[in-house]
């Protein structure tokens, strides 16, 4: 939603709002009479409480950041270069390939816009559940090692090696 369309949602929100506490019979479409003016919460609907994550539980909970910085010391070894999207996409290849060796299945992020190399995330670990993890500070500049939860995405973005 357009932030144009959420300040529109918003106002006709207020207004609603507003209508229910202000109308006789707290908007409840009576004819109000000698009722008044209801004043007060007491008219207002009862709000939902927000729903509860839909995220499905975790099942890849081992921390990789020592299979990250292992990953940016072996591809500097061998003279790779790891600046940019595509040096930071290297990075993340050669990461998901020691966490599949300790027994993970780890994969990289298919993403075909933004910032991207060869169609892929430039700092995403991914697992076949939709399982993601941010690996890199700073991908293809200073190549922070790290190992953050970022949430879930579509499992079909899931790309084995």
């Amino acid at each position: 939603m357009s932030e144009t369309e959420e300040t529109i949602v918003a106002v006709a929100l207020g207004l609603m709002v507003l209508w229910l506490w202000l109308t006789p019979d707290g908007g409840a479409g009576g004819s109000g009479g000698d009722a008044g003016y209801v004043l007060g919460p007491a008219s207002l609907p009862p709000v939902a409480s927000a729903p509860a994550s839909q995220d499905p539980p975790r099942v890849y909970t081992t921390n990789h950041a020592g299979q990250v910085a292992q990953a940016i010391a072996d591809l500097e070894s061998r003279g790779e270069d790891l600046s940019g999207p595509c040096g930071a996409y290297l990075i993340v290849q050669e990461t998901a390939d020691l966490i599949r060796a300790s027994g993970d299945p780890a994969g990289t992020l298919k993403k075909p816009a933004g910032n991207n190399c060869d169609g892929h995330s430039t700092d995403i670990i991914v697992y076949p559940n939709g399982e993601i993890y941010d690996v890199l500070g700073d991908g293809g500049g200073a190549n922070n090692p790290q190992f953050n939860d970022d949430g879930f995405v579509d499992p079909n973005l899931y790309d084995p090696g």
